[in-house]
């Protein structure tokens, strides 16, 4: 079950949060080939540490989802061509992404939580699109190719995500508007 943000929680976040425009979202996520998922998370990820004691940490998640990737990118994979893709170096990536993958694992969940308990939505469901695009990128590192149509699954989760924050809040703001306007009809006779 889905822990709920109190009301003035809940009222906090709405107040601070800017919606986006979700199709530009992922025309961003397009064009930047993917890396602008991790700009969105981590954005977001600071939103939902002004609400959330349970938020995972934001420079986690940066940590995780990008630095590690790059360190490996920059300097294992050199070593592939290096010395021919040796069975120590195949070994090393295994264990590096095996790390990436299981402190992903545990940010994503986190944060996907924070976001069901925003959006009263089930963690599980957003949780396995996010990750199964992840896990999707990672298997064509290592040329499996049968899965490629797995990134995309993230991508659109991303701007569906990003719509649902949209909508939530846009639902606050007009109930908000409309007690707002209904108190003033009052107060003025009308």
């Amino acid at each position: 079950m889905v822990e709920k943000l109190s009301k003035n929680i809940f009222k906090y976040f709405c107040n601070i949060y800017e919606t986006k425009n979700s199709i530009l979202v992922l025309f961003f996520i397009i064009i930047s080939a993917g890396t602008y998922i991790i700009k969105w998370i981590y954005d977001h990820n600071k939103i939902f540490e002004a609400v959330d004691k349970d938020a995972p940490d934001s420079m986690r998640g940066l940590i995780v989802t990008f630095v590690i990737p790059i360190i490996w990118l920059i300097f294992i994979t050199p070593l592939n061509f290096i010395f021919d893709n040796s069975i120590v170096i195949y070994w090393i990536n295994i264990i590096i992404w095996y790390i990436i993958i299981v402190l992903s694992l545990k940010y994503i969940y986190d944060f996907c939580s924070t976001f069901a308990m925003i959006t009263q939505t089930k963690t599980l469901v957003w949780y396995l699109f996010l990750y199964s695009g992840y896990f999707g990128l990672v298997l064509l590192l290592f040329d499996f190719y049968v899965l490629w149509f797995l990134p995309f699954v993230t991508i659109f989760t991303i701007a569906f995500m990003q719509a649902l924050l949209n909508k939530v809040v846009g639902d606050f703001r007009q109930r908000k508007d409309k007690v707002t306007f209904n108190s003033m009809t009052r107060a003025n006779g009308l």
